[in-house]
């Protein structure tokens, strides 16, 4: 049988074989293909973007499949991000919150300032307000990216200060704080550690009893 360029004239061309007799036994697979064709192009044609893509690929060990390869997605907020994250890896170490949402959240908030109702202060909030000044206020990139970055520093700063400063005066009028669940879970955990220490000890004590009293009969 010559080979066929196009996918789907198999079931055609098996048809006629199987009609003609020249296909022996039918295949195991044609009643399922004869039931649901494949309705879609199967073959990988050339687009004028990946013709255009061949010329800038122009190499000695090119292959023709490496044209169809996806491609990077690349968007223009991702070197902003990536430039906040290589500098503050830490903020990568700060809790989440993990809500369910369509990806565009930051549509729904006004970045004309740095600081949300509906979200919480970090580096996506450096990114989108950077975009913000660029668009509407016409800013390179590195200048509204610094600016951004000002105001995040700002916030964090004031957050802190006004956190402490809420702490001292609670204390100063008697309150009481109990420990969180961090630190309960470390005591908890001290506890057991303690108490396998002990158990370890007391049983190196006794075996060692044990081996004296052996020694002596």
């Amino acid at each position: 049988m010559k080979p066929q360029l196009d996918v789907l004239q198999v079931l055609q061309r098996t048809s006629q074989m199987l009609r003609t007799g020249t296909a022996g036994l039918e295949p195991a697979w044609y009643k399922a293909v004869l039931e649901t064709p494949p309705t879609t192009e199967l073959n990988s044609k050339l687009t004028v973007k990946h013709l255009e893509r061949a010329q800038k690929l122009k190499k000695k060990n090119f292959k023709v499949r490496d044209l169809f390869k996806p491609q990077k997605i690349v968007f223009p907020e991702d070197s902003i991000r990536t430039t906040f994250y290589t500098q503050h890896p830490w903020e990568l170490a700060r809790p989440k919150i993990l809500v369910e949402n369509d990806a565009l959240e930051f549509t729904k908030s006004d970045w004309s300032k740095i600081e949300q109702h509906n979200k919480q202060l970090d580096g996506e909030s450096v990114v989108q307000r950077t975009m913000w000044l660029k668009k509407k206020g016409n800013m390179r990139t590195t200048a509204a990216y610094k600016q951004a970055l000002q105001e995040f520093y700002k916030a964090r700063i004031y957050r802190q200060v006004a956190k402490e400063t809420v702490l001292e005066e609670a204390k100063m009028f008697g309150a009481v704080f109990f420990p969180g669940k961090v630190e309960a879970g470390l005591a908890e955990e001290a506890k057991y550690l303690y108490k396998f220490k002990e158990d370890v000890v007391t049983k190196y004590a006794r075996s060692e009893q044990t081996r004296d009293k052996k020694q002596d009969e």
